[in-house]
């Protein structure tokens, strides 16, 4: 760069050397201002002659470029240094890519390698990527179910806790009632010996009440046969002569209507066991007689209910409840058997094929007790305090009454008043008209505990037996609406009934006996140690003449005679 200025300017000088010459001696120079007069006056020449140039024009035209030269070099010092050190530095610069370049040569393998090596490190990582998404969604799910179990946990935990306090609050009312217990099992202890002594006692008195009474009848018999043989000889001297010829002397007939009833089918104290059937294999809790005494049936824990006849053969077993019998009847014509459940259901079966005819649901307590009013229609008594009216031809229910108490058992008394009634847990035994279903009476304050059973008697058109927990069985006169006698015994079954002409009334014991009272006097007509194997659960007795007919704990059914 320095060398082009430098010939630049040379060529400047030799240009203006050339005006010069072609102008020498027609002007002069001048400059002002610093600047330089490009233009030179030179003097004419002479007159025939060549000119004759000025002496001071080149020194002035040397001075004046020398000027112009320094001027316009110093303008370009400094551009002609950049530029030869650019120079310098592109030189380089081409040197070092040039080295370079074959270095990028050399490793262009390394480079291919690495390319191949980032393309499976993306892809491995898109597979770790993929196998992430599936951790994570893994760990949602075991998330949402450690959460529920949590719960379910939480729950647990509380539920223990209330166990807990449900479990330290029984175990101390179970140390509170030990020693209770075991007080009350000492005094029950004695008791029952003290019982056992009265008892071995009492027989021995009733024995030797027994040999007076039947000493004092026999006496009595004598006397009567006597007196009426001196009637009738007194009467017709001719009814000796025909006594001796085998005649028979003449009876008067009762005229009580009840009590030729009694004779016709007179029913007579039990005194043995005549036959053993193992029935069940649950509680007999309920045991009935057909109205022609030909058949038994008998309801039990185990949910069956089965049929016998007098015999002892068992003609159908009857199946379809969900748990335990608690009584059964037959229909009026005794083609159905009719029972009652613990699981809030009365049934009907049909017994020339021994399956269910109806249904009657409508309780949402135990069915206690179930009758039948006519062929068409039932009443049942139930434990969640209503007594219900069913009409068979219509199939369902078309009365409920409510009676403000558990009821335990109904039964239908009378034959010309037809009044339904029904023994509750408040003590109270109440009276309903079965036409309309409204109460007429409440019986209080005949039995110290409540009412377990109720039965009815032919015989008897205004007496119904119930019985309690008390070991008592009341006979309840309705007209009066009080206790007419009152049976007690040992500890006596929940059950008890009339026999079929009304004279005597029977219920069982919880060591498995029987107890027969006299109807009329309430006196104890016997007590029969030897029965079931465990307590009796239920009683009934044929009419007809038919025998009492008794259900044990023990799944047995026992016939008397």
């Amino acid at each position: 760069m320095q060398q082009d200025v430098t010939s630049t300017s040379s060529s400047a000088a030799e240009q203006g050397e050339a005006p010069a010459r072609a102008w020498w001696g027609w002007g002069s120079s001048s400059t002002s201002s610093g600047s330089v007069a490009t233009s030179a006056t030179l003097s004419p020449p002479p007159s025939g002659g060549a000119p004759v140039p000025d002496p001071a024009w080149r020194s002035d035209i040397m001075r004046q470029i020398n000027v112009r030269d320094a001027l316009q070099r110093r303008s370009f010092i400094d551009l002609v240094r950049q530029q030869n050190f650019f120079l310098k530095e592109r030189s380089m610069t081409r040197d070092k890519t040039a080295m370079l370049e074959k270095e990028v040569v050399g490793k262009g393998a390394d480079m291919q390698r690495l390319q191949q090596e980032l393309t499976e490190c993306y892809k491995r990582n898109s597979e770790n990527a993929q196998e992430l998404l599936e951790l994570n969604r893994k760990v949602k799910e075991l998330t949402a179910a450690a959460a529920a179990k949590q719960d379910q946990l939480n729950t647990v935990e509380r539920m223990c806790e209330g166990l807990k306090v449900e479990l330290r609050e029984r175990v101390m009312a179970l140390n509170i009632l030990t020693p209770e217990l075991d007080s009350l099992k000492v005094e029950l202890a004695r008791a029952e010996a003290r019982s056992k002594t009265l008892e071995e006692e009492n027989a021995h008195l009733l024995n030797r009440w027994r040999l007076k009474v039947s000493e004092e009848a026999k006496k009595m018999n004598e006397a009567n046969e006597f007196y009426h043989q001196v009637q009738q000889m007194a009467k017709n001297p001719l009814s000796l002569s025909n006594e001796a010829m085998g005649g028979a002397p003449h009876e008067a007939q009762p005229t009580d209507d009840r009590t030729r009833k009694a004779r016709s089918h007179g029913s007579s104290v039990p005194r043995r066991v005549h036959t053993r059937l193992r029935a069940h294999t649950g509680d007999v809790s309920s045991v009935t007689y057909d109205p022609a005494g030909e058949r038994i049936a008998s309801g039990s824990a185990d949910t069956t209910v089965k049929v016998w006849r007098a015999n002892g053969e068992l003609q159908s077993t009857l199946s379809g409840a969900k748990l335990a019998i608690t009584q059964v009847e037959f229909a009026p014509g005794g083609d159905m058997v009719l029972a009652s459940s613990c699981d809030a259901v009365a049934r009907l079966w049909n017994l020339s094929n021994a399956k269910i005819k109806h249904t009657l649901t409508g309780h949402v307590g135990k069915v206690m007790g179930a009758t039948f009013v006519s062929a068409e229609k039932i009443i049942t008594g139930s434990q969640d305090r209503t007594v219900k009216v069913w009409d068979l031809g219509k199939g369902y229910c078309v009365r409920t009454v409510f009676c403000y108490s558990p009821c335990n058992a109904v039964a239908v008394v009378g034959e010309s008043t037809r009044m339904l009634c029904s023994a509750h847990a408040d003590r109270r035994v109440r009276l309903w008209d079965l036409k309309t279903a409204d109460p007429v009476a409440e019986i209080q304050d005949v039995q110290s505990k409540q009412a377990t059973s109720i039965s009815w008697s032919p015989a008897w058109e205004y007496l119904v037996l119930t019985t309690a927990p008390d070991n008592t069985a009341q006979l309840i006169d309705l007209r009066n609406q009080k206790s007419a006698h009152t049976f007690r015994g040992g500890v006596l079954s929940p059950q008890a009934c009339f026999s079929a002409d009304g004279n005597f009334v029977a219920a069982g014991s919880t060591t498995g006996g029987v107890f027969v009272w006299n109807t009329h006097t309430a006196a104890l007509e016997a007590h029969i140690t030897e029965g079931h194997q465990a307590g009796v659960s239920s009683c009934t007795w044929g009419a007809r003449g038919k025998p009492l007919v008794t259900g044990g704990s023990d799944a047995s059914l026992l016939v008397w005679s």
